[in-house]
């Protein structure tokens, strides 16, 4: 089981809370937190590849019949922290916490199993992730990062109207 992924990839999504915060701080300097208490667990989209390879990889007897949730117990993040993360990258943008617009969904998840039956350990982190968008921001790859297809909840309203 994945936790919230992020983070630059050939199938971009900015519908993802770090993705979406990193081009709203690029594009319209301001990073909106609506709440800002709750917690998400996240893991950067090449990590969670990773874990996949490192379960591949596993002796059968290790994984056979297994669930492993994705991420680490250090990527529990309330959003205000991602937003204040994402905020050092992009020093220009204002945290704009709206803490009447709260999203009631909180979770944390532990993710101690993966790491002691694969060895597995995350290697980036958000701030690593919001370099990434950035820069490919910047070279201009997603001219309209707003674009139904980088959000699968439109992409699917698109094809399956309601």
């Amino acid at each position: 089981r994945m936790a919230t992924v992020y983070g630059y990839s050939p199938r971009m999504r900015f519908d993802l809370v770090v993705n979406i915060l990193t081009a709203k701080a690029r594009a319209e300097e301001t990073i909106p937190i609506f709440g800002g208490d709750q917690y998400r667990p996240n893991v950067h989209v090449a990590d969670a590849a990773q874990a996949f390879i490192d379960t591949i990889e596993a002796p059968i007897d290790d994984v056979r019949g297994e669930v492993f949730n994705v991420g680490s117990n250090e990527q529990n993040y309330q959003i205000r922290e991602i937003g204040e993360i994402i905020g050092r990258v992009f020093p220009e943008a204002d945290v704009d916490v709206q803490p009447e617009k709260e999203d009631e969904r909180s979770y944390q998840v532990d993710f101690s199993k993966i790491g002691r039956v694969l060895d597995y350990e995350v290697e980036r982190t958000i701030a690593d992730a919001s370099e990434e968008i950035r820069d490919a921001l910047e070279a201009g790859e997603f001219p309209d990062w707003q674009a139904d297809k980088y959000s699968n909840f439109r992409t699917l309203e698109d094809v399956m109207p309601v």
